[in-house]
């Protein structure tokens, strides 16, 4: 019989509340704030040794689940202030020195995860506490957390009670890169992600079947718009409006046209321009993807179907709708920051959530045109951890600008990929200047190696982009 429980009930309330303080309120710690959570890690994890020595052994009644000894270890890490943090940033992954992840995870793992002789050197701090962290999350990848049955999925399947996060089974082991920050590569088959940042909750949608495009290796985005599309605008009040139509020619046969092409380029993402899909148009791109066989690698595996000003319980969203395999609904995404257009701001209510879509080697989202390209918004994909951030738009090179500046700080924090689809907006009745694009799209970061330039803005109705991941 134990003499004492691994864990308390008080002791887990404070593991709990500093998750909360770490994922959702974003707390900054000092030292002194920071070190009683260090010690108490210690002293923790080898009380924990015998659920972390015999993982997948069934638990009893009062044993931790071991995800939760992760979440203490990264949350510690996380909280480390950032001036000495720095340190995490010159251990490396391999090394012959003994002061690697490799070196150190093997050792941990000798000791039995014990964190003994510990120096108070915040580059030794840094050392040890990465250590365990890639230790337990390397050892909980051999449980396998996928479910069997997709169907049958819930979310709190991976959020253990009373945390405010999901431990997310994800294989990103290429984040395991020298001399990158702990936010990027403290885990490399588990993403920590909180249930709700700020006042944003963050719903997590499982892919069903994204396996199929081949796991790690990079993908292919399909950037589509409308050549000659022009918008109408319902004007609201003194300074509101709404769009009630976009007129566009052959709408059938364009977006036909499109999906074809995507399919026959290998695409694994299509994406439209934000206000550029009413409903029949959605309509069509549905039954446009029915046709892509879901056997076929030659398929789409994620759809943004634009989005479009609609009614939901009674209010107006600017709403995109993700799709997969044969254009099956897969999540609905509400735009959080309104539009302004020729000196209206678009009126809608504002979506209060984040969706994060998981497939089995990268975390998806979404975001619509303001939410990504308005600083203090886009700052919330870097906190998700978000490896793909989907962004359809409307507007013009200004916009763009904003885009690429949202788009490598999150690739620069994240090795995150953005795709932005942005439509130029045009009145009913008016058309292009001459030599003006319809549109803007990128793929960011580009290709490494050698790569021919691309231009940022696009005429053809589909354009294929490349990107590193």
């Amino acid at each position: 019989m134990r003499a004492r429980a691994m864990v308390t009930p008080a002791e887990r309330k404070t593991w709990q509340k500093l998750a909360l303080d770490v994922l959702v309120e974003r707390r900054r710690f000092s030292e002194n704030a920071w070190l009683p959570h260090f010690t108490r890690l210690r002293k923790t994890i080898e009380r924990c040794r015998p659920v972390l020595d015999n993982l997948g052994a069934e638990l009893a009644k009062d044993d931790p689940d071991p995800r939760e000894v992760l979440i203490w270890a990264w949350c510690v890490l996380m909280a480390k202030p950032e001036n000495p943090a720095q340190y995490y940033l010159m251990i490396r992954e391999n090394s012959e020195d003994g002061r690697s992840f490799e070196e150190e995870v093997r050792a941990l793992r000798i000791r039995g995860y014990a964190m003994r002789g510990l120096e108070t050197s915040p580059e030794m701090q840094m050392l040890w506490l990465g250590a365990p962290v890639r230790a337990i999350d390397a050892d909980l990848a051999g449980l396998d957390y996928w479910p069997a049955e997709r169907a049958s999925w819930m979310a709190d399947h991976w959020s253990p009670t009373d945390y405010p996060c999901y431990v997310v089974p994800v294989d990103r082991n290429y984040r395991a890169e020298d001399g990158k920050d702990r936010r990027r590569r403290a885990t490399l088959y588990h993403a920590i992600v909180p249930r709700q940042v700020g006042d944003l909750a963050v719903e997590l949608v499982l892919h069903p079947d994204v396996d199929l495009a081949g796991n790690g290796r990079p993908w292919r985005y399909g950037s589509a718009i409308f050549d000659g599309m022009t918008i109408t605008a319902e004007h609201l009040d003194e300074d509101g409006f709404r769009l009630i139509d976009a007129p566009l020619a052959n709408e059938e046969a364009v977006v036909r046209d499109q999906v074809d092409q995507a399919i026959a380029t290998a695409s694994d993402v299509l994406s439209w321009p934000e206000l550029t899909v009413p409903r029949t148009r959605l309509g069509h791109i549905k039954d446009a993807l029915r046709g892509d066989p879901l056997a076929n690698r030659r398929r789409v595996a994620l759809t943004v179907a634009g989005s479009w000003h609609v009614e939901s319980d009674s209010a107006w969203v600017n709403r995109t709708e993700i799709l997969h395999g044969r254009g099956e609904p897969l999540a609905f995404y509400d735009k959080r920051r309104v539009y302004e257009y020729a000196g209206r701001y678009e009126r809608i209510a504002f979506g209060d959530r984040l969706l994060v879509i998981v497939t089995e080697d990268r975390l998806v989202s979404v975001a619509i045109c303001k939410d990504f390209c308005d600083d203090v918004a886009a700052k919330v994909y870097d906190w998700l951890g978000i490896d793909l951030v989907l962004v359809p738009s409307m507007g013009e090179a200004n916009t763009l600008a904003a885009h690429r500046r949202s788009a490598k700080a999150l690739q620069s924090s994240q090795g995150a990929v953005s795709l932005l689809v942005q439509q130029v907006p045009v009145p009913s009745g008016e058309s292009l200047a001459e030599g003006m694009p319809h549109a803007y799209s990128f793929a960011s970061p580009p290709p490494r190696g050698p790569v021919a330039p691309v231009p940022e803005s696009q005429s053809p109705a589909f354009r294929q982009l490349r990107a590193r991941r």
